[in-house]
């Protein structure tokens, strides 16, 4: 066994070693008796001490954390909440052209709304996760960041939305008619109350024409591009 290397009355950061205290779980690392300059007492192995990974009782880091308003980028725990983590990567995500996924969010212009460049606000408006499946969810994929089109989703509802708001592959030929004059995409010249009607009353060839270019601007959408509108459709 090694010799006590006796270090009393060295100090290493805000702590000043006054004895050895007691053994270790073992009996062989003994643990030495220091004291902080907030004047709390705190005991810890040499190794600790010489290495530099503790160099207070831990007011440092407690004071630290009161700073912060929210203190969820980081936690007693040594890691960020959840929520903290979702705000960031969606931030990330819109802001950072070095994200893998910029180019399907900033890049596509969706944005982060100007009230949840603060986590405070976010965390206001979006609450905590209600269980670890869920996950920040947009309802319309096409539009931005902001409450009203936020919500927590687990995986299934999640991919619900994608089917009925991002595949257009998923519509049938009346409903992708229906959805895309809902969303803005067709602007018709006259239409009936009834848009089922609207949609069935519109000729075969000019159904199959609009539908074929939706269908493939979608995809030129999904790898990057914007879906554009088709300017009028005679019902």
């Amino acid at each position: 066994m090694p010799a006590l290397i006796d270090i009393t009355g060295q100090r290493f950061g805000r702590l000043v070693v006054l004895r050895v205290g007691k053994k270790g779980r073992k009996g062989i690392h003994r643990k030495w008796l220091c004291q902080c300059d907030c004047g709390n007492f705190k005991e810890t192995r040499c190794s600790n001490l010489r290495s530099g990974s503790v160099t207070s009782c831990g007011c440092v880091r407690k004071k630290w954390l009161r700073i912060r308003k929210h203190g969820d980028a980081m936690r007693t725990n040594g890691k960020p909440a959840v929520e903290y983590l979702a705000w960031n990567n969606m931030r990330d995500r819109c802001e950072n052209p070095k994200n893998v996924g910029f180019k399907y969010y900033g890049g596509r212009g969706i944005v982060v709304c100007e009230r949840w460049s603060k986590y405070e606000n976010f965390l206001a408006d979006m609450g905590r996760k209600p269980s670890p499946k869920h996950s920040l969810d947009r309802i319309d994929v096409d539009q931005n960041y902001f409450k009203e089109n936020c919500r927590w989703a687990t995986r299934d509802e999640q991919n619900n939305n994608r089917r009925k708001f991002g595949s257009l592959a998923h519509f049938t030929d009346a409903e992708l008619l229906i959805e895309c004059r809902k969303r803005g995409l067709i602007h018709a010249t006259s239409e009936s109350s009834d848009g089922v009607r609207a949609a069935e009353s519109c000729t075969h060839s000019l159904q199959v024409r609009t539908i074929s270019r939706l269908r493939s601007e979608h995809g030129k959408r999904r790898r990057g591009g914007a879906l554009p509108s088709v300017q009028s459709v005679s019902a």
